[in-house]
């Protein structure tokens, strides 16, 4: 099964390649890409999947509702996936959001049954919800599955049969990395320039391709021109009065922004201190890459009940959070009174959002995150982070993972790097530039990757086929 919703320029080629080296793709999930549906597969559009919708082969098919004892034994997978209504279900009821799940899981169980496959590929971590209960039927019925995830090197994947478990290549390479003593002289001239210009703490780091990418989307410009399309619609539509009546009325409700402003407090880099940036949301990095802890407010109780005696955690929102989908809007992930309840955690410190996130970092003990880059800036700067989730970074030696009150105590008393930690960073370095793939899901914006979308479909499929068909398969990698 491809359950891979890209576009044409991408699907062309990576579906060519799993053909030719002997794949049958038995059921395709994508976006807007039925033409390119190899005979004999069931096509089904993305957004119809994640609306709860059957493909059209199946549409006249009578899929009987569950039993009682099959949702029960699929507690845990509903707990995820009502948070992950969070998006695209997030004004629903939550029995509303409990039925269509209960559709989506029956639709699924039969449709494992129907195809019965033998892998099942995805391009990134399963997270619209239809992705996520293949996923997890798939590990409750021993299917292999593959998934890849990006880094903060842009142009190199990491990929995991479980995101939840480690890479099994990657955790070796290291193994013996550190065995050999690798320094950073030992790394290629790629890492070796990374280290250089990212290393210290007096340096600030290189933000990732992302984030750069996301800070453009939500730029000042950016923001105008949407703000003036919207105006110009509703001159066009005959709505502008209703615009403006909305605006207003949402204005003297109040909303995060004010809320935020009320609690904050600024933040004194000689107190003793862990960083706690938030995440993102509703976004996979906190669900499901943050298991439980996609509750934010879960994780800093955990990590208030096991701060040292005099110490405070700084907590910052992302900068991101009020801008994209629901701006300032109270909404299921930051609902009115949120920032008020995470203020009154025992030694929470709110600081403002505009708080330069390298300063948090240059004078914190250390940083807790759920998956955030923020962890990786940490070690960079040799500091022992704790990571509540599952992150791309996570087997760098000096990451603390943590999923309780006593492991954070157990981590808070190590958060200082020791000697080794040069040697063992660039074991971690050499380890992930040996079993990273040269690719990228996403289109790269930086000019630095030369690599095309049709290339990098071209690795993945061979990495695919080496992975799952043919390990003597050779992936020519596109190095820009």
């Amino acid at each position: 099964m491809l359950i891979w919703p890209r576009p044409e320029q991408e699907m062309v080629p990576l579906i060519e390649g799993l053909e030719k080296g002997g794949l049958k793709i038995v059921y395709f999930v994508g976006d807007r890409t039925e033409h390119c549906n190899p005979t004999g597969s069931i096509y089904h559009d993305h957004y119809d999947a994640w609306d709860g919708k059957p493909a059209p082969a199946l549409a006249d098919v009578n899929i009987p509702p569950l039993s009682a004892k099959e949702i029960e034994e699929s507690f845990r997978l509903e707990s995820m996936i009502l948070t992950m209504m969070n998006k695209h279900f997030d004004p629903a009821a939550v029995d509303q959001r409990k039925h269509t799940y209960y559709t989506m899981l029956a639709y699924w169980r039969h449709v494992l049954k129907t195809v019965q496959p033998e892998a099942i590929l995805f391009p990134i971590v399963p997270h619209s919800l239809y992705n996520y209960i293949l996923f997890e039927l798939a590990q409750e019925n021993k299917i292999p599955t593959l998934m890849f995830e990006e880094t903060v090197f842009d142009g190199r994947l990491i990929s995991y049969r479980d995101f939840r478990k480690s890479n099994g290549a990657l955790q070796a390479a290291l193994a013996y990395n550190l065995s050999r003593g690798v320094m950073p002289g030992d790394l290629s001239k790629e890492m070796r320039d990374y280290w250089e210009e990212n290393r210290g703490s007096k340096r600030n780091i290189s933000k990732p391709w992302f984030q750069r990418e996301l800070e453009d989307r939500v730029s000042g410009r950016t923001l105008w021109k949407i703000r003036v399309r919207a105006l110009l619609r509703s001159v066009s539509n005959g709505s502008t009065f209703r615009l403006v009546f909305t605006y207003l009325a949402r204005q003297s409700k109040g909303n995060l922004t004010s809320e935020y402003g009320r609690v904050t407090k600024a933040a004194d880099f000689s107190r003793a201190y862990v960083y706690f940036p938030l995440q993102f949301q509703p976004e996979r990095t906190s669900s499901p890459q943050g298991g439980v802890f996609h509750d934010q407010l879960l994780a800093v109780e955990t990590l208030s009940a096991a701060l040292p005696r005099g110490w405070e955690i700084y907590v910052k929102e992302h900068p991101s959070q009020w801008l994209l989908r629901n701006k300032s809007q109270y909404n299921c992930v930051r609902w009115r009174g949120y920032y008020e309840q995470l203020a009154r955690i025992s030694g929470v410190r709110v600081v403002p959002i505009g708080t330069n996130s390298y300063e948090l970092i240059e004078h914190c003990k250390t940083v807790a995150v759920i998956t955030g880059t923020a962890g990786w800036e940490a070690l960079l700067r040799d500091k022992l982070p704790l990571v509540f989730g599952w992150c791309w970074y996570r087997d760098c030696p000096g990451v603390h993972g943590v999923r309780s009150v006593d492991e954070c105590t157990r981590a808070l008393t190590n958060v200082q790097a020791p000697a080794r930690h040069e040697s063992n960073m660039a074991a971690f370095l050499k380890a992930f530039e040996q079993v990273s793939i040269r690719s990228n899901i996403f289109q790269s914006r930086d000019p630095k990757n030369a690599v095309t979308p049709e290339e990098s479909a071209t690795t993945i499929a061979q990495f695919i086929l080496k992975e799952l068909h043919n390990p003597n398969v050779q992936i020519k990698h596109h190095v820009p």
